[in-house]
């Protein structure tokens, strides 16, 4: 009787998991406008942003600061000829810049394998200036940076 409870509790928390994530990805498949930024010239590497996801950023340093912080997900499409079963072939970040004082930081990334299996999840939690980095002029960052802030 307990082993048919506890196997039920498990199937239980496996579809309410599985609905969650379901609900998360319909939320977040409406609410995206992704516009093409660069791609290498063999077309092997693109790369994209959410012109739906730009929008004020106030958490960490940011949330009393009277500088103008921005964030948005850029993504990173990575085409391979050999594909293996851990490779990761995109990449989801979190951009935030500071455009007051041209400077960006990765907040947070993930990474998915050819079938849409994360492999390498990461987080940055709290937002700090001292971590941020220059924006260099000429840059596939200065157009994404440009694009964030003006």
């Amino acid at each position: 009787m307990l082993n048919s409870y506890k196997l039920l509790s498990e199937h239980l928390i496996k579809n309410i998991f599985t609905l969650f994530i379901i609900g998360l990805l319909g939320i977040q498949a409406n609410a995206s406008n992704w516009v093409g930024i660069q791609n290498s010239l063999d077309a092997t590497f693109k790369s994209y942003i959410d012109l739906d996801s730009i929008r004020s950023y106030k958490e960490g340093d940011a949330e009393n600061s009277k500088d103008n912080y921005r964030s948005a997900f850029i993504e990173f499409n990575i085409e391979s000829i050999n594909s293996y079963d851990n490779e990761v072939v995109r990449i989801m970040n979190l951009y935030v810049v500071n455009c007051d004082k041209n400077k960006l930081i990765i907040l947070d990334s993930i990474s998915f394998d050819a079938q849409d299996n994360i492999v390498v999840p990461q987080r940055e939690v709290i937002l700090s200036d001292t971590d941020m980095r220059t924006v260099f002029p000429k840059t596939k960052v200065a157009y994404i940076y440009n694009l964030m802030c003006f």
